[in-house]
């Protein structure tokens, strides 16, 4: 979550008092005096985090979006965060989409700026090399000058926290590979001596999730490669009687304790509960059909 702005405190006072009219009066007083790009910027940020706090996503995302727009003409150190906060917005609304494209403009303009910080360096043969490739020439750059790239973004914790918030974007997205790499990048990027644990944890979580996930399918009979296994298995295994109410009725075979059989029609729902039950009884029967000539054990 983005670092509250100066005037939280106060805003925070009108809010406990139950004049939010005060509050956002007090920001809009803010904007009114802005007397450049960069103060407008920032009235809008606290706009936009006022609006957050209370919960209204729209008013808040166009206050980030204005922000942004304020600056758009220079780089300026400050669209890293209200990028973060647009995005954030987007992640409170669950847009998770939306959150991570707004994430990764700022991650952009991190690296930009970055560029922007070592441009001189670019004559220093250790920086760069020219290879030619059918007569084209191609600009590299050297493994030192990408160092210098990730050492200016480590200087700013903004960039570990969009990096965090778009593993968790990814995680809500069921992508839990890219969702641990921006976990990983995020403790990578964690500037020295800061205390932000909370990638760590997000990634403890997500293993642990997934590891829950892989015991839990390994635990599952029904789960095999082959369908025709699995069914069998479900069309084999004891079940409770309708009629006697025992554990000895398996689908097909019957109750081995009162002899009950039921009908095709049955079978659709007790063969694979969530599974079967969509299927009419002649479907089910055509479909256990295919599955036992498959496996050779038609009956005749």
């Amino acid at each position: 979550m983005p670092t509250p702005p100066d005037s939280w405190d106060r805003f925070q006072t009108l809010i406990d008092k139950g004049d939010i009219a005060a509050a956002i009066g007090l920001l809009d007083a803010e904007l009114a005096i802005a007397q450049d790009n960069r103060e407008k910027a920032l009235a809008l940020e606290r706009i936009g985090w006022a609006n957050l706090h209370l919960g209204n996503f729209t008013e808040a995302s166009k206050a980030y979006q204005s922000a942004i727009d304020a600056l758009h003409a220079a780089n300026n150190p400050l669209l890293r965060r209200l990028y973060l906060g647009l995005g954030y917005v987007f992640q409170q609304k669950q847009s998770f989409a939306e959150a991570l494209s707004e994430y990764s403009k700022g991650i952009e303009k991190a690296i930009d700026h970055a560029h922007e910080i070592i441009k001189g360096d670019r004559a220093n043969p250790a920086m760069k090399s020219v290879v030619t490739v059918d007569g084209k020439k191609t600009l590299l750059f050297t493994g030192t000058y990408l160092q210098r790239i990730k050492d200016i973004c480590t200087l700013d914790p903004i960039f570990a926290a969009t990096r965090n918030n778009m593993g968790v974007c990814l995680m809500e997205l069921n992508d839990l590979q890219w969702a641990e790499k921006m976990f990983l990048e995020a403790i990578e990027f964690i500037p020295q001596g800061t205390n932000y644990p909370t990638p760590s944890k997000n990634l403890l979580a997500l293993r642990k999730e997934r590891d829950d996930d892989i015991a839990n399918k390994s635990k599952n009979p029904y789960l095999d490669a082959n369908p025709a296994n699995w069914m069998l298995k479900a069309l084999s295994d004891f079940k409770k009687c309708p009629r006697c109410k025992t554990d000895d009725y398996v689908i097909f075979d019957g109750c081995r304790n009162c002899g009950y059989k039921n009908s095709f029609a049955e079978y659709a729902i007790d063969a694979v509960p969530g599974t079967m039950a969509s299927f009419a009884a002649w479907d089910t029967m055509f479909e256990m059909e295919i599955i036992e000539t498959q496996l050779g054990q038609k009956s005749g």
